[in-house]
């Protein structure tokens, strides 16, 4: 689970859960277009924004519609849930890109 976000629908707070491989690859391209900022308007963003956020959600609650999500989100919500759903999806990748970059390898000795 994440660190706590939630998002209210119909009062009720819906905890974020990380994507598993099956929802990893049914998002791929709305997570794809989002890293890439791949819009001709907002309106498709929002709409791979809460695709993502919804298939978290979804994971603890498959009864969750995309339109009750759609209902309790707002724009600036909807950035930091969907980076959200990424960091728990992905914890993995902040090690290794720190690992991997030259100056975490680094000695301090020339």
């Amino acid at each position: 689970m994440s660190a706590g976000l939630t998002l209210v629908v119909g009062g009720k707070a819906m905890p974020l859960a990380p994507l598993n491989y099956k929802a990893l690859k049914a998002q791929r391209e709305n997570i794809r277009r989002v890293s890439v900022m791949e819009f001709t308007n907002a309106y498709e963003l929002f709409d791979a924004l809460t695709g993502v956020i919804h298939a978290s959600l979804a994971r603890g609650a498959p009864e969750l519609t995309v339109d009750q999500v759609e209902e309790a989100l707002d724009e600036p919500t909807a950035e930091v849930l969907y980076n959200e759903v990424l960091r728990i999806s992905f914890p993995a990748q902040a090690g290794e890109a720190a690992a991997a970059s030259p100056s975490g390898a680094s000695t301090g000795t020339p």
